[in-house]
């Protein structure tokens, strides 16, 4: 029950900063649609993992230096995730590496174009972030749920970013394809990423 609390507040709060965009209806879908494809939302809706700290058993420093690897990781956010089996989707992490390109649009976004809702959007990351490392007994997914709904924020800013592109007369057509393919991408491994729940039910393992 506490993390479908958890999975709802983020949807909230994540679609409610995205509300107070310039013309947020097609954002809001779009963030909708990404959510129901993000690994770490579908964790907490589908595997429900405990998202109670274990005690620590590193010194502070030590286990601080483990987070901040962690957390900044590729691996982490794109490959492998949090390995503990209730809190791991195979050979995912906890977002889709074809949100990378979203991803940088978004922050690119963001920092070029400063609003109070980017500033939120930014502040959040980096506030998220900061308060995962320090306070992070283990670095895995309870503690980057942090800054996670932040990076869901700023994929949906860049994906919405790069449909005006794709749509915007001049465009060059090489980039129209490259976000054409990007697109593809997304729904091939949202595809897989949902074969891999359904067929290989990794959360009853």
């Amino acid at each position: 029950m506490t993390t479908l609390l958890t999975a709802v507040l983020f949807l909230l709060l994540t679609t409610l900063v995205i509300r107070q965009t310039k013309k947020p209806k097609k954002k809001i879908i779009i963030h909708l649609l990404l959510l129901l494809i993000t690994p770490w939302f579908l964790l907490l809706l589908i595997a429900k993992p405990t998202l109670k700290e274990i005690p620590a058993l590193s010194p502070k420093f030590v286990q601080i230096g483990e987070n901040i690897s962690v957390f900044s990781s590729g691996e982490f956010l794109f490959f492998h995730g949090d390995v503990r089996p209730i809190y791991s989707i195979k050979d995912y992490g906890v977002i889709l590496l074809s949100f990378l390109p979203s991803l940088v649009v978004g922050i690119n976004q963001t920092i070029k174009k400063r609003s109070l809702i980017n500033n939120i959007a930014l502040g959040w990351l980096f506030l998220g972030w900061i308060i995962a490392v320090t306070f992070s007994n283990v670095a895995g997914l309870p503690g980057s749920l942090w800054f996670l709904p932040a990076l869901s924020i700023l994929a949906t800013i860049g994906a919405n970013e790069l449909i005006r592109i794709r749509s915007y007369k001049k465009t060059t057509i090489y980039i129209k394809q490259l976000i054409v393919i990007n697109f593809f991408w997304i729904i091939y491994e949202s595809i897989r990423l949902y074969h891999v729940i359904i067929v290989h039910q990794p959360f009853n393992q």
